[in-house]
């Protein structure tokens, strides 16, 4: 994550989660263990962002999970607020569940307000409009299975929303979950 409260941010790291033999999920045991929170229905989040109270933030950061089995209860935000949101891919090494996840690729993000996480400072940031979401990929070794997930790419100017590409040479099922690309002002949806 780039820092705010300057007129300039670098890239957002890239961030790569695997597990060749098995999943990537948190349980709510995790939680209960070590008593952080009485709310066991919380997701995980992965978050790579640009932001800058300026005119000039950097990419967000790519966001990489490879599974064999399950990839489950995380929310995935990849964000610039002024340049290209980072790309998402998803790798299923066997037949792949995916289940409450919730990945947001996006440049909408109008007159909000972040927290910088080092200083604790509050900045209200205004996205103009440059940039452009990030592409979510898909890609299963066999069948691949989206239950309970949400996958969106927004735009919030004239750039178009990222893409979405979901391959499977088996399933692809796609069970109590959406897939939004949206434009908003003149830019496309996603494809």
């Amino acid at each position: 994550t780039s820092r705010l409260g300057e007129s300039l941010a670098g890239n957002g790291g890239d961030i790569s989660v695997s597990a060749e033999t098995g999943s990537i999920r948190l349980t709510n045991r995790f939680y209960e263990n070590r008593g952080l929170s009485d709310d066991f229905s919380r997701q995980t989040e992965i978050l790579s962002f640009s932001v800058a109270d300026g005119d000039f933030s950097g990419d967000g950061g790519n966001v990489t999970l490879r599974a064999s089995d399950t990839i489950q209860d995380l929310e995935i935000l990849t964000l610039s607020s002024s340049a290209q949101s980072g790309e998402i891919r998803i790798y299923g090494l066997d037949d792949l569940d995916v289940r409450n996840l919730n990945v947001i690729t996006s440049k909408q993000v109008e007159n909000e307000r972040f927290t910088d996480p080092f200083s604790g400072r509050e900045f209200a940031i205004s996205v103009g409009g440059e940039g452009q979401s990030g592409d979510v990929i898909a890609i299963g070794s066999h069948d691949i299975r989206f239950t309970d997930s949400t996958l969106t790419s927004s735009a919030n100017g004239i750039d178009p929303a990222g893409d979405f590409t979901i391959s499977s040479p088996d399933w692809i099922i796609v069970e109590n979950s959406s897939i939004n690309g949206s434009a908003l002002s003149s830019g496309q949806a996603s494809s």
